[in-house]
């Protein structure tokens, strides 16, 4: 191995975005380095391919910096897990992961402007893009999976690190959206690609905007420290979320393929669930309980002939931290004019216009599955169910680590009860009887799909937090008709 390569197989496996934590590296090659910028400090597009000890393999995208002198000293300072390894001699400096270094970040915007190729490399730019902005990219903290820099608080360009053959569904599904005129998510500015894959996608950024998990939340403690509580003070916008959710999947069924008949999906369902159940029921003995009330109302499910008119693409990943409320006009690019569509998240029926809009983002899907799985067409009441099991999440967050879950259990529930409410009556408002989840019994197929998402959430709680166990454990019991 090189030198960039043995220092990658020590530095990988402690970033935020690698994916094969728990596996032993066996080795990393180096399958590309495509140079981006020759003057100090310089950058280099790196994908590297690491090989682990137990079989298999993945591609990850390193944008690799490499500066000296007293700018790099400052750097490695502000930001010591950046480096990954220090060259020596009177040129040596850090070589370190560029997504931290606000300096080289413009490198990307300035090649994506000019809608520049790179030796394997190409930076595309849509028309509809026509904003000069130059500057500093500024990594947000929040990011997992990805790195995402931000310019001016306008622009957010998301690198991709584990990288699929083809286009990433962020990019295939906002691209095809963006062409049916749906006006609730980001749609693509430019995108880099090569090498077999997307490495990145730039997309409006909507400054001030507020997720929704953080403003349920936030909903939630209001509820509980008001003397009379209001189990409704989502509501308003649980219901604006469900009317967003039926038109993001009428936008996706125009937009990309579907098939008719939603019963084959049910019984592959059933058979990942039935192999899942048994395999969290090992791991956690309080499941066993539940284990065939669970198992009857997916029975009963598959039994009753569907509940979904069609399969398609859906979001794969959806829940309140998925969807941002954002102020009107935030967004726009340098100038103040739109890119791309308008954002506009009014209500619908003419009810008084809103100065806030929700949108929704992040279309990869699940990062744990693969690019198959993530396209694999599939009931949109599963996006539904994994909304509704959010609301739960925000619900007794507040409360998992306290001592008061007990005394706050029947608040909670009847919190969740009014938005889960509000949310279906929005999105059955929408999509009604010719919507995807017509022509059958949906709300059976609903909760067979909350069961399989919770019973996820129970061997995920297990392994990794172990005091959030007993919000997927509640659930469950409250899917099943249990009391609170």
């Amino acid at each position: 191995m090189t030198e960039l390569e043995a220092a990658l197989a020590e530095f990988l496996p402690t970033q935020r975005w690698f994916a094969g934590k728990g596996r032993r590296v066996a080795e990393v090659r180096v399958e590309s380095s495509v140079p981006l910028r020759t003057a100090l400090p310089t950058l280099s597009a790196v994908v590297a391919t690491v090989a682990y000890a137990d079989g298999g393999a993945e591609r990850y995208h390193v944008p690799v910096g490499h500066d000296r002198g007293l700018e790099a000293r400052q750097l490695t300072d502000r930001v010591p897990d950046a480096v990954i390894y220090e060259t020596k001699g009177p040129t040596g400096g850090p070589v370190y992961d560029a997504a931290r270094d606000e300096r080289l970040g413009g490198v990307f915007l300035d090649l994506l402007s000019r809608a520049a190729t790179a030796e394997q490399l190409r930076f595309h730019r849509m028309p509809e893009w026509t904003g000069t902005l130059r500057g500093p990219g500024k990594l947000l903290s929040a990011e997992q999976s990805n790195s995402s820099l931000v310019f001016g608080n306008r622009l957010i360009l998301k690198l991709f690190r584990l990288l699929e053959p083809g286009e990433n569904p962020e990019l295939e599904v906002t691209r095809a959206l963006a062409r049916t005129g749906f006006e609730h998510c980001p749609a693509p500015l430019g995108w880099i690609e090569g090498l077999g894959s997307t490495l990145g996608v730039l997309q409006r950024f909507y400054a001030g905007s507020v997720d929704g998990w953080k403003l349920a939340t936030e909903r939630v403690a209001d509820h509980y420290e008001s003397r009379d509580g209001d189990p409704r003070n989502f509501a308003e916008d649980a219901a604006a979320l469900g009317r967003l959710t039926a038109e993001l999947h009428a936008a996706m069924a125009g937009a990309l393929p579907k098939v008719a008949e939603g019963q084959p999906d049910l019984g592959r369902l059933g058979a990942r669930l039935l192999g899942q159940l048994s395999q969290v029921a090992a791991l956690v003995p309080e499941l066993a309980d539940q284990r065939q009330g669970i198992e009857e109302v997916y029975a009963k499910a598959e039994a009753a002939g569907g509940g979904s008119r069609y399969l398609q693409r859906i979001h794969g990943d959806y829940h309140l931290g998925q969807v941002l409320k954002a102020p009107e006009g935030s967004g726009e690019p340098q100038g103040g004019a739109p890119v791309g569509r308008k954002g506009s998240g009014e209500p619908q029926g003419g009810a008084p216009v809103s100065r806030d809009r929700w949108l929704v983002i992040d279309f990869e899907g699940e990062p744990a599955r693969s690019l198959e799985e993530r396209r694999r067409l599939a009931s949109p009441l599963q996006d539904v169910a994994g909304m509704l099991r959010s609301f739960d999440y925000a619900a007794f967050s507040p409360l998992v680590l306290g001592e008061e879950l007990a005394r706050f259990e029947g608040p909670a529930a009847a919190w969740i009860e009014a938005n889960r409410t509000a949310f279906l009556d929005g999105y059955l408002g929408v999509a009604g009887d010719s919507g995807p989840t017509g022509g059958g019994d949906h709300e059976l197929l609903l909760r067979a799909f909350e069961l399989d998402k919770a019973v996820y959430e129970v061997m995920y709680e297990a392994r990794h937090r172990p005091p959030w166990l007993q919000i997927p454990l509640g659930g469950i019991r409250r899917l099943l008709g249990a009391s609170p």
